[in-house]
């Protein structure tokens, strides 16, 4: 996430000398964002509030974050962006214990019929989640 007037408009365009990223120390976030970044600086918060407080101070130039998160303190900075492009992403999965092909084949179904009804995405219209992508294929994996 960018404050109002920035000229950021991708994440590459964050990678730069003279920029400060906000990043909560630890956090899934800065895992993904270690090694990637060649010129920017990282400023650690504790806290994905901290983390805000620092790009709504001035402190940063950017906020690194969960997309719901930022979409979140969008609200609270005018005229401030979410990025729409991403440096990585957090998937989420179910697991079966090996052996179990029938509990297997129930929960793969399940989840296949609950992105495919709608079910996912009205669960999390009706919790107030926004920027999540459901993401209809499953891993071959």
């Amino acid at each position: 996430m960018v404050p109002a007037g920035s000229s950021i408009r991708r994440v590459a365009d964050a990678d730069q000398p003279g920029v400060r990223i906000a990043v909560v120390r630890d956090h899934a976030m800065d895992f993904a964002l270690r090694g990637k970044l060649k010129q920017a600086e990282t400023v650690y918060a504790e806290t994905p509030d901290a983390a805000f407080d620092l790009l709504r101070t001035g402190h940063v130039t950017v906020q690194a974050g969960i997309r719901p998160g930022l979409l979140t303190y969008s609200i609270q900075l005018p005229g401030s962006r979410v990025l729409e492009d991403r440096y990585g992403a957090n998937v989420i999965g179910m697991a079966v214990r090996k052996g179990q092909a029938g509990w297997l084949g129930y929960v793969s179904e399940f989840i296949a019929e609950s992105k495919t009804s709608g079910l996912v995405q009205q669960a999390m219209e009706r919790a107030g989640v926004r920027g999540i992508q459901v993401v209809s294929q499953q891993s071959p994996n």
